[in-house]
């Protein structure tokens, strides 16, 4: 029960690491709160979570979009009464090289992968300032490491990994 009464905003909760998250952090006591552009699967998310007696609240949520992001970090206050931990989990995998990626590709994995953790990490340092708190944003190896054909991604994680630095 290491999280025991922690408030943790956790975002792409849908499937993977994410869900993942959300699991071991309910059996580790703390109070979730759970985002996920694909509604259905955040909901699923949550109901498991629930089920193992977690208290857990969905917002669906765009990171990539401001007013979406702002509103992780509002439902959060007004379903627990603060956050303690933010998990920038939600990630877009668009992988691509220089030479076939176009604008929207770019501008759809950096909104995701970078735009979103700030926007997210932006509104919720306010409600964290006061009592102090984690901030954990999800990068990977492809940040450090480039792999061929997958520029976009790369320079995604890349870009978060020196933000959170």
């Amino acid at each position: 029960m290491r999280l025991k009464d922690k408030i943790a905003v956790i975002t792409g909760v849908g499937a993977g690491i994410g869900e993942a998250i959300a699991i071991r952090f309910a059996e580790e006591g703390a109070r979730l709160v759970l985002a996920d552009i694909q509604e259905a699967a955040g909901l699923a998310t949550t109901d498991k979570v629930t089920a193992m007696g977690a208290q857990a609240a969905f917002v669906q949520a765009d990171i990539s979009k401001e007013e979406s992001a702002r509103r992780i970090s509002e439902f959060a206050v007004a379903s627990f009464g603060g956050i303690d931990i933010l998990v920038n989990n939600a990630a877009d995998f668009t992988q691509m090289g220089v030479e076939r990626a176009e604008l929207a590709d770019w501008q759809k994995v950096l909104g995701v992968n970078v735009i979103g953790p700030a926007l997210v990490t932006k509104f919720a340092i306010p409600f964290m300032k006061a009592k102090g708190g984690s901030i954990v944003n999800m990068a990977s190896m492809s940040g450090l490491i480039a792999q061929a054909d997958f520029a976009t991604y790369n320079a995604s994680k890349g870009a978060l990994i020196t933000m959170t630095k």
